[in-house]
């Protein structure tokens, strides 16, 4: 992987965690980070474990330890700052002493809540992905649904509700959300045939809620995952 890239890729996925630190600036004027780990070490390796355990640290302070495949964690908040931080494989013994898989610098803006996604591409290529949490008021007796597509190919989500299912496709790289009457619906992921390639779940939206998903993994292997949701509470 080209150095940039693999700058790009780490700041993405570490920079949350180094702002456990805390801030002592005023609360508009920090930044917010979800981390979620959807890269499979199978996608990158047979040999590899299928956690891909990593550990993060930040300015030399070893901040997260062992985090796997699946999770998705934060929010993470500090002052908008520029910040450094290492990933290495997880080390149990030892964290933060392992084979660094990349390090970098970036700086997060105030007053923005982010996701950021740790990912393999098709070629076997670890990468980050960064998207803008969609925070603004949710109307009473309603929850909000936001869908992100980290495989590398297009994707449909439906959601079957009392009145019918409906579907939207999410491109690969993109978010896709959308508003939903609380209640208990039923969700799935399909190629653009119609094959369903994972769920069906349950989804259960609750008043004033917005739920996180992640769609890891890749069709050509036949190990797409839906990942969440992590709950963000009292959107209002």
């Amino acid at each position: 992987m080209k150095p940039a890239l693999q700058n790009w890729v780490v700041s993405l996925v570490v920079l949350g965690c180094a702002m456990i630190a805390g801030s002592t600036q005023a609360q508009g004027q920090n930044t917010y980070l979800y981390i979620a780990h959807a890269a499979s070490g199978r996608a990158l390796s047979s040999a590899m474990n299928p956690a891909l355990p990593l550990d993060i640290s930040v300015d030399g302070l070893c901040i997260a330890k062992g985090i796997s495949y699946g999770d998705i964690l934060g929010p993470f908040s500090g002052a908008a700052a520029s910040y450094n931080f290492v990933v290495y494989i997880a080390q149990t013994a030892a964290p933060c002493s392992g084979a660094v898989a990349f390090s970098a610098t970036l700086p997060l803006a105030a007053n923005t809540t982010n996701i950021g996604v740790l990912t393999v591409t098709a070629s076997k290529i670890l990468v980050g992905q960064i998207y803008t949490a969609d925070q603004s008021p949710i109307p009473a007796g309603f929850g909000r649904y936001q869908i992100i597509n980290a495989t590398p190919g297009p994707l449909n989500a439906s959601i079957t509700t009392a009145f019918g299912t409906s579907a939207i496709t999410v491109e690969p790289g993109a978010l896709q959300g959308g508003a939903l009457n609380q209640g208990i619906f039923t969700g799935s992921i399909t190629d653009l045939s119609n094959t369903v390639v994972a769920g069906p779940t349950s989804i259960e939206i609750s008043n004033r809620n917005s739920y996180v998903y992640v769609i890891a993994g890749s069709l050509d292997d036949q190990s797409v995952q839906l990942l969440g949701p992590k709950i963000i509470l009292g959107v209002f």
